[in-house]
């Protein structure tokens, strides 16, 4: 059967409250909800202080609040989900597809729901992260083909 493979980007780790925090893992996250916040319809407005694209460990604090607001965005649309400040790596058991479940497929929540913010907002830019007009160096380095 024919089929399209999105692609899902992923934190290697925990990011966020309670979370490993790892600099490319952070810088991800920083990246997708500083873009997401811009461009609306958002059920809740964002947080008024931008978040800077570093992947710092040490600007985790005002990550969680970010965090925190995306996931209460999620729920106020009726989607199921927690509010903990954490973004934890998608588990996936077949690494090409996130959207079938005949495929023996798990993905957690915050993760998944972030991929489809960005994508409903920058089709192009998620089809190909590297080259999209806001990705911080760091990033691209990562993500280039």
């Amino acid at each position: 059967m024919a089929e399209k493979l999105l692609p899902f980007y992923n934190v290697e780790q925990a990011v966020g409250k309670n979370g490993f925090n790892q600099g490319s893992d952070v810088l991800l996250i920083q990246f997708f909800l500083s873009e997401i916040g811009k461009v609306p319809p958002h059920p809740i407005p964002p947080p008024t202080t931008p978040l800077v694209l570093n992947g710092d460990p040490n600007s985790v604090p005002l990550l969680i609040t970010w965090i925190e607001w995306f996931q209460k965005g999620v729920k106020a649309v009726g989607n199921p989900g927690v509010v903990d400040g954490r973004v934890d790596s998608a588990k996936t058991f077949d690494k090409w597809s996130y959207f079938n479940n005949t495929k023996g497929l798990f993905v957690d929540g915050t993760m998944q729901d972030i991929n489809f913010a960005y994508r409903r907002r920058f089709k192009k830019a998620h089809n190909d992260l590297a080259h999209a007009p806001n990705c911080p160096p760091q990033l691209f380095t990562l993500f280039i083909d």
